[in-house]
């Protein structure tokens, strides 16, 4: 959560929060009666970690707030605390908030290890990243959303605590990367977008561009060939958006 989320908290917000925790309860008691609906049960738990986190962030806030509302801020604890418990009934996954040396960690426990749903915030060097998704094992598996320091993200699938499968990874400089991975490498069909509104669409293989491609341009032209480890190989055709065909090889 954002430090800056800091600055906007006020008393205000606390018919809003505690009408959203009201909202929640009332649904929890309504899923208990319907074992088949797990799925959605565990949606809600979801959404009760960030609430929980957010809350965690906020605590010199709602401090304040306990001083000047003090039946609020136990009202809005113990209800926090009833739903985790009701929560805990329709999973064997405990939520904890654990902290580490250089990070913090809230979301599902199972075995003593991360499992299920969680948050981990971990520093690298002097700056801080955020994992929000599913956990297996004590790594990363299932869906998840990495936040990086720098602006980037990534959104998409993990196998043993690494990109494995479809994902999207948002670059700060303006790129996209719609495709697939295999442990952390780029690699099989992707479409690669430019900043300029050009595209790559084609194969990748070992981070680069490796395979049969196609380049369409912002103007309309496009660019058909192979490449090798990220450079055009072979014979080239570009059709241009007014009917040209022309050629080149590399």
């Amino acid at each position: 959560m954002d430090s800056s989320i800091n600055n906007i908290i006020n008393i205000n917000n606390n018919d809003f929060l505690l009408t959203i925790i009201n909202q929640l309860e009332q649904v929890i008691i309504d899923l208990n009666n319907n074992k088949q609906l797990n799925n959605i049960i565990n949606q809600i738990k979801n959404i009760i970690i960030l609430m929980n986190k957010f809350i965690l962030d906020n605590k010199n806030n709602i401090e304040s707030i306990k001083k000047e509302n003090k039946e609020f801020h136990n009202n809005i604890i113990e209800k926090f605390d009833e739903l985790k418990i009701d929560i805990s009934k329709n999973n064997e996954n405990q939520i904890q908030n654990i902290k580490y040396n250089k990070g913090n960690y809230i979301g599902e426990i199972k075995n003593n290890m991360r499992n299920g749903f969680g948050i981990f915030y971990f520093e690298t060097g002097s700056k801080w990243i955020r994992y929000e998704g599913e956990w297996k094992n004590g790594k990363q598996e299932g869906k998840g959303i990495m936040y990086y320091s720098k602006g980037d993200k990534y959104e998409g699938e993990w196998k043993d605590g690494k990109k494995n499968g479809h994902g999207v990874t948002y670059y700060h400089d303006g790129k996209i990367y719609d495709g697939y991975y295999i442990n952390n490498i780029k690699h099989g069909k992707a479409i690669l977008y430019y900043n300029d509104g050009s595209r790559y669409e084609g194969d990748f293989k070992d981070d680069h561009k490796e395979g049969k491609g196609i380049c369409y341009f912002k103007n309309g032209d496009r660019e058909m060939g192979d490449y090798l480890q990220g450079k055009k190989t072979g014979l080239h055709v570009k059709l241009s958006v007014d009917g040209d065909i022309t050629s080149k090889k590399y």
